[in-house]
């Protein structure tokens, strides 16, 4: 006979079999407890902007790994995280992200399928949600893979053809010297037409290096000027059709070394984007995304992971993104495509980065992970501090990430490799940890002749 603990796990799992919608739900680590089954990790949930919500606080369990006999290395479980000498050890204060996970009927209690650890300790990186598009690329034999995202809850509101030119510059100004920054000027006609157009980034080449960084905002805002996008929406503002008008700032994040060298690896975590952020034309589309960025000692971001924010995020073209300002009918959002999996989740050790990436512990099963005891004595376990030498942090890591370039937004957005403005060179000591071989290569072009 099954004992009430294993029946009532049981009863709140059947909730993701019924048609739950799955989404990602990132914690930031206040403790853990383990003392008996199921082991949950404790903690706050983190807000779109990336900070904490210290009026919430959640519990989350993971499901039963259904495909533990396919895996060569059994899943992370919460136990490790716990554990200060695994390699997945997560303190108070680190940040751990549940992919696949749906509330139970008890308040506050959550069940996941997968977790991966994307902040070990206190701002080892950043993370936060945005509406976001990716981009796949090959610049002779090199490949690159970014994150473009918008920040909704950074919108502003402009009325004049002046307001835009007040606030584009320090929308585009770069937060570090490789940091391509973004931003959607969108107009909504008085029939309720919408059409977004993107500035984004200027860059300095270096000839003597052959490295580029970004130039300043009122430089890239001047270049922007002189295109014959913003002639037009000055004729829109002219002419009076304009009913609301907003500014949306963004940027773009690369994956590079190993996260990159990981995504080529595993071919069907390409395909699973490339449903995800394409429409059925090929074209790129928008959707919430949780990510987490670490950061080169020269203060450039790079990624380390991203999930979609649910298995049901509507989709939407880069004229409809949602902000407080601009709320889109439902005939806006494009139907949700579901990838692979829900959610795609890549977090990796890179050059500069001393913390220990996600590795597998053997696997174990929830009988012998726990002991059943009496509930009174299950009392949560503050997380314990691991054993690793801590890289210097960038003085600017406690605030959000700021992003990653978007898709072209235009009326009739642009086949995805059309964005092609950004230079490909990266700043000496982040270009030099990335060795591709030839199949590698193979799977990367494969991937981008469909984009």
């Amino acid at each position: 006979m099954s004992s009430n603990a294993f029946q009532a796990l049981k009863v709140r799992q059947d909730r993701v079999s019924n048609g739950a919608s799955l989404h990602t739900l990132v914690v930031q680590i206040t403790g853990y407890s383990i003392d008996q089954w199921p082991h949950y990790a404790i903690g706050h949930p983190l807000l779109d902007n990336g900070e904490p919500d210290e009026t919430r606080t959640v519990r989350v369990f993971l499901r039963e790994d259904k495909d533990a006999g396919k895996r060569e290395y059994a899943r992370t479980e919460i136990a490790d995280f716990a554990n200060p000498r695994h390699k997945a050890a997560t303190e108070a204060g680190g940040i751990i992200m549940f992919a696949s996970a749906v509330e139970t009927d008890t308040d506050g209690e959550f069940s996941a399928r997968w977790a991966d650890s994307v902040s070990h300790y206190v701002d080892e990186a950043a993370c936060r949600a945005g509406y976001a598009t990716v981009f796949f690329r090959t610049d002779g034999d090199r490949p690159y893979f970014s994150l473009e995202f918008y920040k909704p809850e950074a919108a502003i509101l402009v009325d004049s053809v002046r307001a835009i030119e007040q606030a584009l510059p320090d929308m585009l100004h770069p937060s570090s010297p490789s940091t391509g920054m973004a931003a959607l000027i969108r107009l909504v006609s008085k029939e309720g037409d919408t059409v977004a157009v993107r500035a984004g980034s200027a860059w300095h080449k270096d000839e003597s290096s052959g490295f580029s960084t970004v130039a300043p905002g009122l430089d890239s805002a001047t270049k922007f000027y002189d295109k014959e996008d913003w002639k037009l929406i000055k004729q829109v503002f002219e002419s009076g059709e304009v009913a609301m008008a907003e500014i949306i700032p963004g940027m773009r994040v690369n994956a590079i070394g190993a996260t990159l060298k990981g995504l080529l690896k595993k071919p069907q975590r390409l395909e699973a984007m490339n449903t995800v952020y394409r429409d059925e034309e090929g074209h790129a589309v928008f959707t919430k995304t949780w990510f987490s960025a670490r950061f080169h000692e020269s203060g450039d971001p790079f990624l380390t992971a991203l999930q979609r924010a649910a298995s049901d995020s509507p989709r939407y073209r880069a004229a409809n993104i949602p902000t407080a300002n601009f709320d889109p009918s439902p005939e806006h959002a494009l139907a949700p495509r579901n990838g692979a999996e829900q959610g795609v989740t890549h977090t990796n050790k890179e050059a500069g980065d001393s913390p220990a990436p996600h590795t597998e512990s053997p696997r174990r099963s929830p009988q012998s992970q726990s002991q059943s005891r009496d509930p009174a004595a299950s009392a949560p376990v503050a997380a314990e501090e691991p054993t690793r030498t801590r890289p210097p942090r960038a003085p600017h890591l406690k605030h959000p990430v700021h992003g990653a370039p978007a898709a072209q937004p235009t009326p009739a957005p642009p086949p995805p490799n059309a964005l092609t403005d950004v230079e490909p060179q990266l700043p000496p000591g982040m270009d030099d940890v990335l060795e591709l071989g030839d199949e590698d290569m193979k799977a990367l072009e494969a991937f981008s002749m469909k984009l």
